[in-house]
């Protein structure tokens, strides 16, 4: 995380990129009290209001820029005003990466004084996830959705988090909520197959895979690798050799791949096929003690046939 830019800029608090430890000293029960009361009037008409997501939804240049001129000295003063602090953090979001930090700082102090505002939430969620940060982000992403489960693009957001954190319940869990309401999201539908596949449920992953399949004409990389790999584990080896052979097409390099489309062949009587593939991984992986060990096979079958012959 050392490379984000942040850890550095954040002073921390309790392990988080939070606020100057030295200023929770100046800051009392009563205080937090009155600001939960304060905030807490304007909290429903935040739920129902909307606010910038997407670029085409931003505040024009010239209200972001007045943003950042008015808000930026709360900041710099250690303002205790949680409008201005959420409006500068959110300024700065609609600003770009370049200031992520200093909208990061505004929001975490906003946080901290009380606020109760779900704005908070999303907008801390992506900027923490542009910054490499996701432990921070999943966290932001998830109480934002506790709030707002049916928001399905930000369930998506979360999900394809979660799935490359390698977290894959809670990932699937999302994917699922998106695929209840979006039945055919092909990120959605595609990441579940690949979970699946990582948990050797073939039964679950090949409808998805399928399914996807015919959302976008055509599978990501690997995809019909792993359509290819349910289809063998359900007997049907024909239907496999047509996936492999068309992820083959494409990726060549894939030692799995190679090693399944040469082991189809050989269970299907294609001994030439298989053998070439074989052959093919060897030159890319020549220390592969299953692939060492089909070519030295072939090679000693081949030179018994040559003393047959002679």
């Amino acid at each position: 995380m050392s490379d984000s830019g942040i850890q550095t800029t954040l002073p921390l608090l309790e392990g988080k990129p939070w606020i100057a430890p030295h200023e929770t000293t100046h800051h009392t029960g009563l205080f937090l009290l009155s600001s939960l009361i304060a905030i807490s009037s304007t909290l429903l008409a935040y739920r129902k209001a909307s606010f910038p997501k997407n670029t085409a939804d931003f505040w024009s240049v010239r209200t972001i820029d007045a943003s950042l001129r008015r808000d930026q000295p709360l900041l710099d003063n250690g303002s205790e005003s949680i409008p201005g602090l959420v409006e500068l953090g959110m300024a700065c979001y609609q600003k770009g990466p370049d200031y992520y930090v200093e909208g990061l700082k505004a929001l975490e102090r906003a946080r901290y004084l009380g606020a109760l505002d779900e704005r908070i939430f999303w907008y801390a969620a992506r900027m923490y996830e542009e910054k490499g940060l996701s432990h921070f982000a999943l966290e932001d992403y998830e109480r934002y959705l506790r709030a707002h489960p049916s928001d399905i693009h930000t369930q998506l957001q979360a999900a394809a988090l979660f799935y490359k954190n390698g977290d894959l319940p809670r990932a699937l869990r999302h994917y699922q909520t998106v695929l209840e309401a979006w039945p055919r999201n092909a990120t959605a539908l595609y990441d579940v197959a690949g979970i699946y596949h990582q948990q050797g449920d073939y039964s679950k992953a090949r409808p998805l895979l399928e399914k996807c399949l015919s959302v976008l004409g055509d599978l990501p990389l690997r995809g019909y690798f792993m359509l290819g790999q349910a289809y063998e584990a359900q007997g049907s080896l024909q239907k496999a050799l047509i996936q492999y052979e068309k992820e083959f097409t494409r990726n060549k390099s894939d030692m799995s791949l190679l090693k399944a489309l040469a082991s189809v062949y050989e269970r299907l009587g294609q001994s030439s096929q298989a053998q070439n593939t074989w052959n093919l991984a060897y030159k890319l992986n020549s220390s592969d003690s299953l692939v060492r060990s089909k070519v030295k096979k072939a090679a000693a079958s081949s030179r018994r046939r040559r003393k047959q012959v002679h």
